[in-house]
């Protein structure tokens, strides 16, 4: 059995995990490479934990998740190779999100959703859901063939299950 680099980091942190070693100084490399979302939800918990047993956890990483969790973020940049390598930016997520940065930027930006038909009586601006409260011709509106179940999006308009 072979694993990737990013399951063999995994396994790992899952292994420090029942360590009682405290004081120590822990460095991964983009651990939720190619992981589902709810699995970066539980591997930020796992970090999280490491750091509360009084140890250090150092964390190279790109997923917005892993990085809002963080006590201090150092940004290098501005770009890769030769165009980087220079601290940009210090300090917490809040005041990445308001530093200008490319990363900064990037962290604000929001994901939308794909092929989502819009609501076509919602008051929101911002119409793409599954299902509000305000309209019959909503995208997926009863529709279970999708496979979709209990989807929750906040579009500022009233959302409620599929």
């Amino acid at each position: 059995v072979t694993l990737s680099g990013g399951e063999a980091q995994r396994l790992k942190l899952v292994r420090y995990m029942g360590s009682s070693l405290t004081g120590m100084t822990y460095i991964f490399d983009e651990p939720s490479v190619g992981m589902h979302p709810r699995d970066v939800f539980r591997m930020s918990r796992l970090l999280q934990s490491l750091r509360d047993k009084g140890n250090t956890v150092l964390v190279v990483e790109h997923d917005k998740d892993i990085i809002s969790i963080a006590d201090e973020i150092i940004d290098v940049g501005p770009l890769a190779g030769r165009n980087g390598g220079n601290i940009l930016f210090q300090g917490s997520y809040e005041a990445l999100l308001v530093s200008g940065t490319l990363t900064g930027n990037a962290m604000k930006e929001k994901v939308q959703v794909k092929g989502i038909s819009a609501c076509s009586g919602c008051p929101s601006s911002q119409s793409e859901a599954y299902r509000c409260g305000y309209s019959s011709s909503c995208a997926h509106r009863g529709d279970r063939s999708c496979g979709l179940r209990q989807v929750f999006l906040d579009t500022g308009c009233v959302c409620k299950a599929v």
